[in-house]
């Protein structure tokens, strides 16, 4: 019986998880691999493979999105950063 609690518990905090998306701060590039494409470069250093945001290489901007890790693409050039929102800053 108890397994099943925790096991709720998990489900229950993966899904406030979920309601909440990680925002990234950082600056805008393109990377000419594969015909083109842009990559935000946190301000920690961290870079990722934009898919579905719109933007000026060398703009500032925050980004509202799910990391997706285990994707793979053409582009190859690290971990693909799912846009819901991006915004000047």
């Amino acid at each position: 019986m108890r397994s099943r609690t925790v096991g709720k518990t998990s489900a229950l905090r993966r899904a406030k998880y979920n309601l909440t998306m990680p925002t990234f701060s950082g600056t805008l590039r393109h990377n000419d691999l594969e015909g083109g494409f842009l990559e935000l470069v946190t301000d920690e250093g961290d870079v990722y493979r934009l898919e579905g945001g719109q933007g000026t290489p060398g703009q500032r901007v925050r980004v509202r999105g799910t990391v997706d890790q285990g994707g793979f693409g053409i582009h190859m050039s690290g971990p693909a950063l799912k846009v819901e929102s991006l915004e000047e800053v």
